[in-house]
């Protein structure tokens, strides 16, 4: 792991959604030791308006000819002064970068089907995690795996707003992994099949449809699908692990800014910092306010 921000370049920034871009950066050594799930702090370099970094999961390995990990893909999209401020970066330019940091997410073999559950800009962890649970001789990966094979049958169910909000729907395609998209209003991508509703409608019907102990959820998105989709988990006692989008500022666990109520083995709770002990938690030991 970096232990501090590294100036670096960006390889590629380039618009892939609705006001969504996809960064490319090169970083050998976060690209080496990364596993899926964890993050890394971003900024421009010389700045100081905004002066702290913003955190983003790690999309994607990127490689060079011979298949060495030699940066990381980040997914971001443009809601305030640094990621607008993002946007305008070219290939070439300076970016500085901190990581991998916090937790991954971790599997067993017990499980038969990989549920990820997306919403808004949440898929951004999953493309990794599908990739490495699949354990394909094609995609090759530098982490150890999460996931022993063989490999589970794997499920996206992503939720947008409309069709022109979803981004990477091509890089999950070419897994060969199941695809349920759902919109607000009901719109559709070029493409592809998607019905309208949330993204928790797909996930509950293969909670009725399949046996609970085979099922594991991954999720990472706005809160309220998360408290819903931890609702449903309950219900249909199906396991799984949660990805928290909670602000951070420091990234290194000294500010307390990104902390959430976790639930430990005795039933009481404590806060737990989203960038140190997350941000992957335990789906059924969160609590929310």
């Amino acid at each position: 792991m970096a232990k501090s921000f590294i100036v670096t370049t960006i390889v590629e920034n380039e618009l892939v959604a609705q006001n969504t871009y996809r960064m490319r950066i090169a970083c050998p050594e976060i690209a080496r030791s990364f596993k899926p799930g964890q993050f890394c702090m971003i900024r421009k370099p010389g700045v100081n308006d905004p002066l702290l970094g913003r955190p983003f999961a790690i999309y994607d390995l990127y490689r060079n000819m011979f298949s060495d990990p030699v940066g990381v893909d980040v997914m971001y999209l443009v809601v305030g002064k640094a990621t607008a401020g993002f946007a305008e970066l070219l290939p070439g330019q300076p970016i500085e970068i901190w990581g991998p940091l916090g937790n991954g997410f971790s599997l067993d073999s017990s499980v038969k089907h990989l549920i990820m559950l997306a919403g808004g800009i949440g898929q951004t962890p999953f493309l990794t995690l599908a990739k490495d649970a699949l354990i394909n001789k094609d995609i090759k990966i530098s982490y150890p795996p999460v996931l022993p094979s063989p490999s589970p049958k794997i499920t996206l169910c992503y939720g947008a707003r409309s069709k022109d909000a979803f981004a990477g729907l091509d890089d999950f395609k070419k897994l060969g992994i199941n695809l349920a998209l759902t919109t607000v209003d009901g719109t559709a991508p070029d493409g592809f099949d998607c019905r309208q509703g949330f993204a928790t409608d797909p996930m509950k019907e293969i909670f009725e449809s399949e046996p609970a102990d085979g099922l594991f959820v991954c999720a990472c998105g706005p809160r309220p699908m998360l408290i819903a989709a931890q609702k449903l988990m309950n219900q249909y006692n199906v396991r799984g692990q949660m990805s928290l989008e909670t602000p951070m500022a420091c990234g290194l666990g000294i500010c307390f800014t990104c902390v959430a109520k976790i639930q430990d083995d005795s039933g009481a709770w404590d806060y737990k910092r989203t960038c140190k002990e997350g941000p992957v938690f335990d789906a059924k030991r969160i609590l929310w306010e």
